[in-house]
């Protein structure tokens, strides 16, 4: 493999571990795609498979190999047909492919994805996903294990035309150069940077001056350490703020690791919330982590509960970490990186034959997911379809023929789409149960199409948008391989950087120049018989005429959605604009910034879910606000929301939250939402009494007797709190819906009198009788109530259930039948 200290190369583990590589954004819609590393020697073995991602256009493109300096050693062309799957053998196609150090495959027409895997026959495989994004700046190395124990190798590519000297900066202070020619290839271990010598100390580190490098890191047992661990990731500049692992497997046989990297120079707070494979959260927990370091442990240290099947982490500060798996043995090991793996499409490329493929998918939505799934044989042709459902957070798993009803023994490769965004992986073993390899799925990129005669052409945009500075653009041309097209421009101030014209698939590039003028300009792009706009706006000086003053917003993201609602793709955004705005929504975009937001001031209805925005103080003044949803951002100061008197209708699900004190004077609040926020106390709101619904669920939450003057609620769920005593609820005799599943709670004396209730949960608790359910009249036909896991004596099991199922109660418990 050309890591210098390999000794083994050993990646297999059961089908319980299924959360192997996941959906990431290399494959589909690809232009360029990087095979990182080439083992054809020393009994290695290197597939390489390419994919056409186009159900209705060809692929044409060159595929290269090249050593170590980045010279070529051999190409070949290759053409697949819409659909169609190409795998190979390196070297039953490549007569020199001992000499191969990585290969890249450049698309002339089409769009491809694929992936590559090493093995050494009978013994051991492992399968990486093509690169197609190359690094844009320095590269995190989120875990280094070098000792008597662990090696760590690296494979690095320099994918531009000009020499690089990379620094490796290591957590411990000392730093390392590695140069790299244009186009050249090196495997190193890290030992080989320190004279061969273990670094114990080290535990992670950046790669600065990454910009167009690409790579991958490997961890395995070090010789005579009597295991045979290997794992490996790839190395990439991306973080996020949420990581998915997907997957836990801790028993007699497996443990789950994980590890979460800091990339900033900031203390911050990791956030952990498992849920059950139905969807259901189970108790979360938090824990701090330094600046550039890492929490490492395994599950079993996080201590989940036992039903725990996958988990999720939001952090307070940009992230990069990934998951392991390996057996108590030391004799396997692998891993998969958990940063940007929500997807709404993807595709699996590879179907075991004479084995099995293991898929997977989480929903971690809010919502259900519905989803498509076809299936695919090598030509392309579609073998059957299937759909299927997932609630908010499910997880579901099976053998890839078991999602589907037909039979797909023909099929090598399987699509899916969905309606949320969803989590997807696959997992392949031979019937030996010796090889075993995982591979993600491919992000799948629709466009809009035009035709033209007998050609199709489709352009990812129609129209661009640029501030008075100007900027640069790039236009996406996807055409059949026999349609020729040529793109021009009615500007002098849009230059072209790329080529104007060709045949096929092809991607347009230009500049715009600085504005010098006070107002708006426009142009247009032709290409094909389409055109795109180009528009791009002055610095226009404002008259006295507020209507008329200019509008701008600091985040491209917040532009883009409220010209998108305000149906006014370009031209300069003026007050007059905006004045008839009543709704927005901008969920999960990655916003940060709401500057700009406050001109907005008819807005109503304002959903800004999942986002990273910390800084509410451009809301503070749009007092018109009815409905407003910021779950999952990194919101810690409520005080810009305290004047908003208006609002009816507040989500603050998933924030880290201390002072809930400026929400007291929102006395219009019918409902509240308060999930995952880590707060202990409702003291805050407690003289909302307009409030009819309020949820607080997973919380430190211990004293209820704040929501006792609450008496307009209907709705209330406190589940996964410390709460023990829930006397503060006896005077909320309105209450239709109760959830307090979760807690610590004994006494339930305070529910005989709520005799409205049509829907209880009380499992998860600490229950013994249950006379006061049966004391509540109210408790009756058609109502429902949840028991399970308490500790129910024999009178609540043998008398008080069946008097209430007698009335027409559906009761859930733990109790033998």
């Amino acid at each position: 493999m050309n890591f210098r200290t390999i000794r083994h190369f050993l990646i297999s583990f059961f089908l319980a571990v299924l959360c192997l590589l996941t959906v990431c954004p290399a494959g589909f819609g690809a232009d360029t795609l990087y095979f990182p590393h080439v083992a054809c020697q020393d009994l290695w073995q290197t597939e390489v498979t390419l994919f056409n991602t186009h159900e209705s256009d060809g692929l044409t493109g060159t595929l290269t190999a090249y050593d170590n300096s980045g010279e070529v050693v051999s190409e070949n062309d290759l053409t697949l047909e819409p659909s169609e799957r190409l795998q190979m053998n390196v070297a039953d196609e490549f007569s020199n492919a001992p000499e191969i150090g990585y290969m890249k495959f450049e698309v002339t027409s089409g769009s491809a994805a694929g992936y590559l895997k090493f093995y050494t026959e009978g013994r051991y495989r492992v399968a990486l996903p093509a690169v197609s994004e190359v690094s844009g700046g320095d590269i995190h190395v989120p875990h280094i294990a070098s000792n008597d124990e662990w090696w760590t190798g690296f494979g690095l590519v320099n994918t531009t035309d000009s020499d690089k000297t990379l620094t490796m900066a290591f957590d411990d202070g000392t730093t390392r150069e590695i140069f790299l020619e244009a186009g050249a290839h090196d495997s190193f271990t890290l030992s080989d940077l320190f004279d061969g010598a273990a670094q114990p100390d080290i535990a992670s580190a950046v790669i600065e001056n990454g910009a167009g490098v690409i790579g991958l890191e490997l961890f395995g047992s070090s010789s005579g350490s009597g295991g045979n661990y290997l794992s490996g990731i790839l190395l990439t500049h991306e973080t996020s703020s949420r990581l998915c692992f997907s997957h836990v497997a801790s028993n007699e046989k497996w443990w789950t690791g994980i590890v979460v990297y800091n990339t900033s120079d900031q203390t911050g707070q990791l956030d952990f919330v498992p849920y059950r494979e139905d969807g259901t959260p189970l108790t979360a927990q938090s824990v701090s982590i330094d600046p550039r370091g890492k929490y490492m442990g395994t599950v079993k240290d996080l201590d989940f509960p036992a039903e725990t099947a996958w988990f999720q982490v939001s952090a307070s500060v940009p992230v990069t970490g990934f998951e392991l798996f390996g057996t108590q043995d030391q004799n396997q090991m692998a891993g998969y990186t958990c940063v940007n793996i929500s997807r709404s499409s993807g595709g699996f490329g590879k179907l075991e034959t004479g084995g099995w493929t293991g898929i997977a998918f989480v929903n971690t939505a809010e919502e259900s997911a519905d989803i498509t799934l076809s299936a695919y044989d090598d030509g392309g042709n579609l073998v059957t379809q299937e759909t299927m459902t997932m609630a908010p957070h499910e997880k579901a798993v099976a053998l890839a023929a078991a999602f589907f009803e037909e039979d797909i023994s023909g099929a090598t490769c399987i699509r899916y789409t969905a309606d949320r965004q969803i989590v997807g992986f696959q997992l392949n073993g031979d019937d030996t149960d010796m090889l075993l390899d995982a591979l993600p799925a491919s992000t799948l990129v629709p466009m809009a199409v035009a035709v033209t005669g007998s050609c199709a052409y489709q352009v990812s945009a129609d129209n661009t948008v640029f501030t008075a500075s100007g900027g640069s653009g790039d236009i996406r041309m996807t055409a059949s391989d026999y349609c020729d097209w040529t793109a021009d421009s009615d500007a002098d101030w849009i230059v072209f950087t790329s080529a104007v014209s060709g045949i096929g698939d092809g991607i347009i590039s230009y500049d715009v120049a600085p504005n010098p003028n006070t107002s708006l300009r426009t142009a247009v792009i032709a290409i094909a018989g389409m055109t795109i706009s180009v528009s791009q706006s002055g610095a226009a000086v404002p008259d006295d005429n507020d209507d008329e003053i200019p509008v701008e917003f600091s985040d491209s993201v917040l532009e883009s959605a409220v010209r998108e609602a305000i149906g006014k793709p370009q031209g300069t955004l003026l007050m007059s604009d905006l004045a008839t705005l009543s709704r927005l929504e901008i969920k999960d975009r990655n916003l940060t910034d709401l500057d700009g937001i406050q001109y907005c001031t008819a807005l109503t209805a304002l959903n800004l879910g999942l986002n990273s925005i910390s800084d509410l103080s451009p809301l503070a003044g749009l007092g018109g606000l009815e409905e407003l949803d910021l779950q999952w951002n990194q919101v810690t100061d409520l005080s810009p929301l305290g004047g908003l008197s208006n609002l009816e209708r507040l989500i603050l699900d998933g924030n880290t939250l201390s002072d809930l004190s400026p929400l007291g004077g929102l006395g219009n609040l019918s409902l509240l939402s308060l999930n995952w926020t880590k707060i202990t106390s409702l003291d805050a709101v407690s003289n909302l009494d307009d409030m009819t619904s309020l949820t607080a669920k997973i919380n430190g939450i211990s004293d209820m007797n704040a929501l006792s003057s609450l008496t307009g609620l209907t709705e209330l769920d406190l589940s996964w709190n410390d709460i023990s005593d829930i006397s503060g609820l006896a005077d909320l005799s309105g209450l239709t819906r109760l959830i307090l599943k979760g807690n610590e709670i004994e006494d339930i004396s305070a529910l005989a009198g709520l005799d409205q209730l049509q829907y209880l949960d009380l499992s998860y608790n600490k229950i013994i009788q249950i006379g006061p359910l049966v004391t509540n009249t109210g408790i009756d036909d058609g109502d429902e109530v949840h028991l399970e896991v308490n500790l129910l004596d024999e009178t609540s099991c043998g008398a008080d259930i069946p008097e209430l199922e007698s009335r027409g109660v559906t009761v859930v418990s733990s109790c033998a039948n």
